[in-house]
């Protein structure tokens, strides 16, 4: 599939098919309790095709991130690693300015594959309204 997203809207896609990895879940062993991270029960064509879309966004982000990082060198004051809205905030204010602009460029991405819907709302796999919203674009409607 071919499409033009934002790159905002990569980067919250991306997200969302990172968070695919697995949900939190508490377990209680006597008095200690911890949070261990539990796989989803999705098929094996799922988990490929969530790869391969990584894999298809991952330059996106590489190159935003090299950008956004740019910005942060060219506005920050010299002893800053980083821009602080406090200590230099024209600064801050023309880099969120401008950042805010390269997050509404769009870019044609190339080769995303479809995630199958039924999959992702099975009881066994809860995954979060935010993750599938963001996921929408890959997803078509369930048949269930």
């Amino acid at each position: 599939m071919t499409i033009k997203l934002k790159i905002t809207e990569i980067i919250d896609l991306y997200n969302a098919l990172s968070s695919l990895d697995g949900h939190s879940k508490s377990i209680k062993q006597g008095e200690n309790e911890s949070v261990i991270t539990v796989p989803y029960h999705f098929s094996g064509k799922l988990r490929w095709n969530i790869a391969k879309n990584l894999g298809v966004l991952k330059p996106h982000i590489k190159d935003y991130t090299k950008v956004r990082d740019d910005l942060i060198k060219q506005y920050s004051l010299p002893e800053e690693t980083t821009i602080n809205s406090k200590t230099n905030p024209i600064g801050w204010k023309v880099f969120s300015e401008e950042n805010d602009k390269l997050g509404r460029e769009e870019i044609e991405v190339n080769g995303l594959l479809n995630l199958d819907v039924n999959e992702l709302l099975k009881d066994e796999n809860p995954v979060s309204a935010l993750t599938l919203n963001a996921l929408s674009i890959l997803l078509q409607e369930p048949t269930m």
